[in-house]
């Protein structure tokens, strides 16, 4: 029974307390022998206090027991385990044993001794019932143990421990591959290489547009040029011609006086 199952039983033991002192009442109002208070009293109390001692201290040993097996089979497969956690485990594990013993013990003790001084008859029962408790508790806790130590086996076979090692370091890399790739697209972050990258393109971008603005300048330019290039040529050409009549025109004359 595990800290979340000793919780959940607290209602239950809260229902059968009510239940036991509305009998009691019952009983007594219908003038039927039911025994003293004292009786009743102590026997809600000894039945808070054996379902206590019978289940906390025990879960404990048989939780430190547990912890302690998987340690070994771990070390036995070659997984690193800290020493100091098993020392822990051990000496807690002897420590509620012991406590568990004890107080199963002084329980039967001080319940027979409650009967032997006539102060409540119910003390005999609640001792017979402690002592075995500390046989039946441990037994059945035992059963509990020996049933999760099969069903951990079985699951080993099917899921041996190197895999899920092997696989779990595996996700562990991955994992941490998939963060250092989210660091290197995070644009929040000014220096991941997305957010350098996004920088570089724009002043790529910006840079290729002033090119290609100072290129169409070029281009007007040239054409310009070209169109004035053409015109001059145009305008010398027309001028020679202008020239070469003038001289046919001065040759004509010349051929004239010299015929005259």
């Amino acid at each position: 029974m595990s800290y979340r199952s000793s919780s959940s039983s607290i209602p239950v033991l809260i229902a059968v307390s009510i239940i036991l002192i509305g009998l009691y009442f019952t009983l007594h109002m219908l003038n039927i022998p039911a025994g003293t208070m004292i009786d009743w009293v102590v026997g809600i109390v000894a039945f808070w206090w054996l379902t206590g001692i019978t289940t906390l201290p025990w879960n404990m040993y048989f939780t430190a027991k547990d912890l302690l097996d998987d340690a070994e089979i771990s070390e036995r497969k070659g997984i690193a385990i800290d020493q100091e956690d098993i020392a822990y485990a051990k000496k807690k594990s002897k420590l509620f044993l012991r406590i568990a013993l004890i107080l199963h013990v002084v329980s039967a003790t001080a319940l027979y001794l409650l009967a032997f001084f006539g102060v409540s008859s119910i003390g005999y029962f609640a001792a017979i019932l402690a002592v075995v408790l500390t046989f039946v508790r441990p037994s059945y806790r035992l059963y509990d143990y020996i049933i999760a130590r099969l069903q951990n086996m079985q699951r080993k076979i099917l899921y041996p421990r190197e895999d899920v090692y092997e696989v779990r370091a595996e996700i562990t890399k991955q994992t941490e591959r998939i963060n250092a790739l989210v660091a290197l697209l995070n644009l929040e972050e000014e220096d991941s290489w997305a957010s350098k990258t996004i920088r570089d393109l724009k002043k790529t971008g910006a840079h290729t547009k002033k090119l290609e603005q100072e290129l169409e300048q070029l281009s007007i330019a040239n054409e310009k040029a070209h169109a004035d290039l053409s015109n001059k040529t145009h305008q010398e050409i027309a001028k020679l011609s202008e020239d070469a009549q003038f001289l046919n025109q001065a040759r004509e004359v010349i051929r004239f006086f010299k015929n005259a």
